[in-house]
């Protein structure tokens, strides 16, 4: 399955949706009336709650509320190993075969380096909150039969902007660590320059445990969307003419860009645990055969 599966379909579902009704920008939606618009409003809305749906049900292989990652559980159950392995001189090291995440190329600090920076780049906690808050914003205007949601969206999707011009090359690069080249195993000089990386690595993905932590959040988040967006599409069939073209066309680009969001941090926090329970093979290999 493509990484950004749940990306691409929210694109593919509100973009087909927009083209069956000729819809392809501000200005094409002029000669539509305030009804028409409002059911693509609907439509758009349920679609986007259909699919965040969905993508909750796709986090349930994270644990609900997770206190210690993988890496860190082992860590402070393996002190010692820890020690006696990064002590280990490198040329003891090299020739050794060792596990890597299923697809990876490249070297294990900077894959996890990337993943790093691409967390940062999405600012997901954050950036769902933002969007979290809009829906709900979007949802009292129409209740209080406002005659524009524009300054509810307006702001939210300049920010959402911001984030996906920085977010896109980075989804990029860590999908481009990961190929359609099976290996579960490559000699360790392959995975590490020096003893350094390999220590190195273990810190940044004990450093990066909030990440995971941060799951949580996200799927609440997501929860909250998808209920909110139920109730927008039942207010919105209550108070027909409450949205305009504008709104309509910025509501497609905060959805398809949330998708991006929250399918790139699922993303990320898989291969997360995918190198923390390989790196964990790599500590116990060494510690068998090189010590």
């Amino acid at each position: 399955m493509n990484d950004l599966s749940f990306y691409n379909e929210v694109c593919f579902k509100i973009d087909s949706l927009l083209a069956e009704n000729g819809v392809f920008g501000e200005g094409s939606l002029e000669g539509l009336n305030s009804n028409i618009i409002g059911r693509l409003f609907v439509s758009v809305v349920d679609t986007f709650g259909q699919l965040l749906c969905t993508f909750t049900t796709n986090l349930t292989k994270f644990t609900k509320s997770l206190k210690r990652s993988e890496i860190h559980e082992w860590c402070n159950s393996n002190l010692l190993k820890v020690r006696v392995v990064e002590a280990i001189p490198y040329a003891n090291a090299i020739g050794i075969d060792v596990d890597v995440p299923a697809n990876m190329k490249g070297k294990y600090l900077d894959v996890t380096t990337r993943l790093i920076a691409l967390y940062g780049n999405l600012n997901a906690v954050n950036t769902s909150t933002l969007v979290v808050n809009t829906f709900t914003d979007v949802l009292k205007a129409i209740n209080n039969n406002s005659k524009t949601i524009a300054p509810q969206i307006s702001s939210a999707a300049s920010v959402i902007k911001r984030v996906m011009s920085v977010s896109k090359p980075a989804v990029d690069k860590v999908m481009g660590d990961f190929d359609d080249k099976f290996s579960y195993k490559v000699k360790f000089e392959k995975a590490f320059l020096t003893m350094k990386e390999l220590a190195d690595t273990r810190s940044a993905l004990l450093d990066a445990e909030s990440f995971l932590q941060d799951v949580s959040k996200l799927k609440d988040m997501t929860q909250s969307m998808e209920t909110t967006c139920k109730e927008i599409v039942d207010a919105i069939n209550v108070n027909e003419g409450s949205v305009t073209s504008r709104d309509l066309m910025v509501l497609a680009e905060i959805a398809k860009s949330s998708a991006l969001v929250m399918n790139a941090y699922g993303m990320a926090a898989t291969r997360q645990m995918m190198l923390e329970h390989n790196l964990i093979l790599v500590y116990n290999r060494l510690y068998d055969v090189a010590k």
